[in-house]
């Protein structure tokens, strides 16, 4: 009589534990059914906020497209003998007691500044994430002839910024970096040009 008390209880107790067992499962599915729920609702909004994201961003790259094309246009105007030219300027400029700094930003040197300028702006726009290198390297060529032809006047003004033999040597530097990123990103993807430009 005893024996069979002890195993009706015992089996009683099997019985709760298993059903104990059952609905400690069905209340963890429900938990994991929420939290997949709540996980959904998180993406999606993710999702929405990065199209905001990119439609943002989307005009930032045409206004960047324009400003683009714009600046292509002034550089038409530059080859090695207009380059020539202007070396000749400075280098008389720095003899006369200027400083690269005064040249640089001068009316005369304008053209010649704002196209650097849209390529150090460009170069802080990639290197702060602002904008991705690979939405620009795909739309934007880099300016290769502009940039070698360039080098002994950059040369010149950067050497001679504070005064005569006193160097800048951050001058440009947002350039130098776009010209790296396009060498580097020319070479990855076996274009010609990749070994075209030295980036100094």
């Amino acid at each position: 009589m005893g024996d069979s008390k002890l195993n009706n209880i015992t089996k009683l107790t099997a019985i709760l534990t298993c059903l104990s067992l059952i609905i400690g499962i069905f209340i963890g599915l429900i938990q994991i059914r929420d939290s997949l729920s709540k996980a959904y609702i998180t993406l999606e909004k993710a999702n929405q906020t990065l199209d905001v994201i990119k439609i943002e961003a989307l005009g930032n790259v045409i206004n960047i497209l324009d400003t683009n094309y714009n600046v292509r246009i002034k550089q038409a105007n530059f080859d090695q003998i207009r380059f020539d030219e202007d070396l000749e300027k400075v280098n008389r400029l720095i003899n006369a007691g200027k400083t690269g700094e005064q040249i640089y930003y001068s009316e005369e040197f304008k053209n010649f500044r704002e196209i650097a300028a849209h390529y150090e702006r460009l170069a802080v726009l990639i290197s702060l994430n602002y904008i991705e290198f690979d939405v620009v390297f795909r739309v934007i060529a880099f300016p290769d002839n502009f940039w070698k032809d360039s080098m002994a006047l950059r040369e010149a003004i950067s050497t001679n910024w504070f005064s005569e033999g006193v160097l800048l040597d951050d001058f440009l530097s947002g350039f130098l970096y776009l010209c790296e990123r396009y060498n580097k990103a020319r070479l990855s993807s076996n274009y010609s040009s990749g070994e075209g430009v030295v980036c100094i």
